[in-house]
Order: structure tokens, then sequence, then C-alpha cells
């Protein structure tokens, strides 16, 4: 990677702009993957999911604070219990994060793609594959509760 005066990633790949075209190709991908976009309370109304995963990308990244102003520390794992994050649905999330980073020119930055393939792999088997299988129970466990409720489509429960 290349050293920008701050020495941040978010400035070395163009800062806001460039995550505001990251963002808007990946929620392309997601709109375009019917299993992923049901996930969404909010169906195909992605202006608040944008927003949210933008801000919380600059700030993960060295940008702005915004997302942690907004929203208080990111506390990822208990926003995201209440969907059905299974091996699915994080396989989709990830092609489609993967497929915005193929489209999107990243300039400045200088990075072996297989290795940050591979690292994001890493951390996914560390933190991903443990949500997984402690989401998949619970939601199997609410569905035999309430075989009716669609926990997939809860209004006002946002991402």
């Amino acid at each position: 990677m290349t050293q920008t005066a701050d020495g941040s990633i978010f400035a070395a790949v163009g800062g806001h702009d460039t995550f505001a075209r990251l963002v808007d190709v990946f929620y392309q991908h997601v709109d375009a993957d019917a299993p992923l976009i049901a996930m969404y309370p909010d169906g195909h109304e992605l202006e608040g999911a944008k927003h949210r995963l933008q801000t919380f990308l600059e700030q993960y990244f060295g940008g702005p604070t915004t997302y942690q102003a907004e929203r208080g520390h990111p506390r990822l794992r208990m926003r995201h219990f209440p969907f059905p994050v299974d091996f699915d649905a994080r396989d989709r999330w990830l092609r489609a994060m993967r497929g915005a980073l193929d489209e999107v020119d990243l300039v400045g930055l200088v990075l072996d793609r297989e290795v940050a393939v591979q690292d994001a792999d890493a951390a996914l088997a560390r933190h991903g594959d443990r949500h997984a299988r402690l989401g998949d129970g619970v939601h199997r466990a609410r569905q035999q509760r309430d075989p009716q409720r669609d926990i997939t489509r809860q209004p006002g429960r946002g991402v």
C-alpha cells in the first residue's frame, strides 16, 4: 500500500468518494441477489444500509468517525443477531463485496488481492463461522416457537 500523510487506508485509496463508489457497487450486487436482498428489512430501499456501511468502512479504514458519532460502538454481532446470517448468507455477502472491490478502481492502493482475500477468509473463519453457528441455532429456535413469523422482514430493524 502506498503511504499517505496520515498513513490511513482511507486516504490512500481516495477517501470518501472511493468508499461511496465501493458501497454503491456493493449494493448493486446485493440488490441483484434475491436471497441476500431478502435479508434487508427495507427490501430494495437501501439508502440507510448504504449510509451505515459506508460510514462504518470509512471509520474502520482511518477516515472520519461519523459512524461512531451517529450510532455509537459498532457492536456488529449484536446489530446483526436478529438476522438469519448463515454460511450461505456470509458467502453471498463476501461475493458481493469481492465483486465490488474488483469493479472499483482503488487509486493509490497497491495490495496483493490474494493475500487480502486469504486474510479476510481467515478472519471470517475465526469470527463469522461462530456467528453463523450461533445465529442458525437461534433462528431455528425462533422458528419452532413461532413458525409463521418471518424474521427476515422486521420493519424498522436496520442492518
